[in-house]
């Protein structure tokens, strides 16, 4: 019962959120802000302010993917192997399982274009291909893959499909090429139209999250952050078990007469 009500507490701090990943295969600067840091919890409107803070131009290529209806526990399993191993040889990175809140993609491509004087590139997901990619200038590749649903398995199947994408993506790059991943999802987006970005290219779909969309219990509450959750989730552990040690002890009986010698010993003393 106690396991079932901590993780149904769980379950609804944590509802409407889902990860925010940032690496890049070079140190940004001689001493990174996260060289290799795993944090809980995140406003996106912080996530995206370390992104841009983070864009220094040495980046030959800046892939912004989006995945819709990605989970925490989907990073705990074997969904994304090709993300992981890029993680595991990032030189500076920044995991937030349980992201929340605005934030606004459209606003970080148009930053990395005008900064880095970047080509913007839409890749199509759905069709399994993409242009060839050489190192000529600076590109930012958008990436959208299509939202996971249903049951869990198919989820982690298609998951996969799109890890696998992803992978011959990087792969595609010119040999010793840097580049720069930020990966998000959210539950909650809306969609607009954006201006054409040239004659011969497709417009760019940039999206947000929507300000009503309902977002999770930390970025509701002020001061009920996620070291005020946890120390609760502590204290719900540990106070039945104070009570079960305090039943237990007041439940030993000692029989005061253990503590008396019987008169006959007493007179067979003297």
């Amino acid at each position: 019962m106690l396991v079932l009500l901590i993780s149904l507490r769980s379950t609804i701090c944590f509802e409407d959120t889902s990860p925010l990943i940032f690496f890049t295969t070079y140190k940004t600067q001689p001493e990174p802000i996260y060289p290799d840091y795993v944090s809980t919890t995140l406003s996106g409107h912080a996530f995206q302010s370390f992104v841009r803070s983070s864009i220094d131009c040495k980046s030959t290529f800046y892939i912004i993917a989006l995945q819709p209806g990605l989970h925490a526990e989907d990073l705990k399993h074997d969904a994304m192997p090709s993300m992981k191993m890029s993680l595991n040889k990032a030189e500076e990175k920044l995991v937030i399982p349980y992201g929340y809140g605005g934030m606004d993609l459209d606003d970080v491509m148009e930053y990395i274009v005008e900064k880095c004087n970047a080509d913007r590139i839409l890749i199509d997901a759905q069709s399994g291909s993409y242009p060839l990619l050489d190192g000529s200038g600076k590109k930012v590749l958008y990436v959208q893959f299509p939202p996971l649903k249903g049951p869990i398995m198919e989820r982690w199947d298609l998951l996969k499909h799109h890890d696998v994408f992803l992978h011959y993506l990087l792969s595609s790059f010119p040999y010793g090429s840097e580049y720069t991943m930020i990966y998000v999802s959210t539950p909650g987006l809306t969609m607009a139209q954006h201006r054409d970005i040239s004659t011969d290219m497709p417009p760019v779909v940039p999206l947000k999250y929507n300000p009503k969309q309902s977002k999770g219990l930390f970025s509701k509450y002020e001061f009920f952050s996620e070291g005020v959750y946890m120390i609760w989730m502590v204290l719900l552990i540990l106070f039945p078990i104070l009570v079960i040690a305090l039943m237990a002890i007041s439940s030993i009986k000692i029989s005061y007469g253990a503590f008396e010698l019987k008169k006959d010993v007493i007179k067979k003393n003297k």
